[in-house]
């Protein structure tokens, strides 16, 4: 039931770490998007909430979120195959191209 509420502090987390980074390191402060692959999890109790989670984040237009549907990506039992990756891996490129 914490999801929403844990993937904003994370984020807030990490665009705390990054503007660090950046301010230390001279890097530029642009925005970013952040990819998240929506949970496929098949059987796992708590699927349903997660996911009604990631797509209210990435709702908000603020977040600047992206969510990518993996529920095609083959599956072992539970975790992506290595094609999956590989598959996850190229639509998180896509997704996180920079912005003009």
């Amino acid at each position: 039931n914490a999801y929403l509420e844990n993937l904003r502090a994370f984020f807030v987390a990490v665009v705390e770490l990054w503007q660090r980074t950046a301010e230390k390191h001279g890097f530029p402060k642009t925005a970013y998007k952040r990819v998240i692959g929506r949970i496929n999890a098949p059987g796992f109790k708590f699927r349903d909430a997660v996911r009604k989670a990631q797509e209210a984040y990435c709702a908000e237009a603020g977040n600047r979120g992206v969510l990518i549907d993996t529920d095609k990506y083959p599956l072992d039992w539970v975790h992506y195959t290595a094609a999956g990756q590989i598959q996850f891996g190229l639509d998180i490129f896509s997704s996180a191209k920079l912005e003009p």
